[in-house]
Parts: structure tokens; C-alpha cells; sequence
């Protein structure tokens, strides 16, 4: 009697343990085969930080507390070079909060001329055709 018990208590844990691995293995060929994504889907461009924390490394940046960044501290910041001369309208060796507005829209302008627009979407205004 414990010998018919035991053998049919190995017999449901070895079920078990079988029908867990092939549920483990179906999921894994299932995620391994997926279809890739179509070359025709548009790429999510890269993220863009989190404007507050944007605004709060800028604040960092600005050592000297005087409202605006020196190339120094923009350098400081770990920002290049070649984007505070584009930024700089006015040639003071200083970004203002209004060059550095300006510069950025330009920039978002820029990058999103340069994105492949998704399939069936209307260009946006000021982008190439």
C-alpha cells in the first residue's frame, strides 16, 4: 500500500515537473521566434529627458548662480563646445535662458527634419516632403 503510494506521488511530481519545463520551453521558442519588427514601422526616435530634470542639471550648471551659463560652466556640465558657439547668438561668451530656448527649439527643429515621418502621416509643418 505505501508502495503504490509513493510510486504514484513520484508519478504526479514527475508530471509536474514535466509540464513545467515544456510550458518554460514553449515560452522561450516563443519570445526566440518572434516576428522582428518591419522595416516599414517608424523608429521611436530617441528619448528625450525628463524636462525637469533638464532644467534642474541646467541649475546645477549655472556655478556662479548668475542666471546664465559661461562657456566654462557649460563645458563643466559636460556639454560640447561646438553647441554653446551655435547657441551664443550675440558672441557675449555667455548662454542667456532666451539663446539657450532658442537653441534648443532649433534644434528639435533640425532633428525632426531629419526623421523619416510614419507610414500614412502627413508631414509636419517646415519638414522636407
Amino acid at each position: 500500500m505505501i508502495r503504490r503510494y509513493l510510486l504514484a506521488t513520484v508519478a504526479i511530481v514527475l508530471t509536474g515537473a514535466v509540464a513545467a519545463f515544456a510550458m518554460v520551453a514553449f515560452a522561450g521558442a516563443a519570445v526566440a521566434f518572434a516576428a522582428p519588427p518591419s522595416p516599414d514601422t517608424a523608429v521611436a526616435p530617441a528619448a528625450m529627458p525628463d524636462p525637469v530634470a533638464m532644467r534642474m542639471k541646467l541649475k546645477d550648471m549655472d556655478t556662479d548662480h548668475d542666471g546664465r551659463w559661461s562657456k566654462a560652466e557649460w563645458l563643466a556640465g559636460g556639454r560640447k563646445e561646438k553647441g554653446f558657439d551655435r547657441m551664443d547668438t550675440n558672441h557675449d561668451g555667455f548662454l542667456a535662458p532666451d539663446e539657450l530656448k532658442a537653441g534648443m527649439a532649433a534644434m528639435r527643429e533640425h532633428r525632426a527634419g531629419d526623421m523619416p515621418l510614419p507610414p500614412g502621416d502627413a508631414p509636419m509643418p517646415g519638414t522636407p516632403q
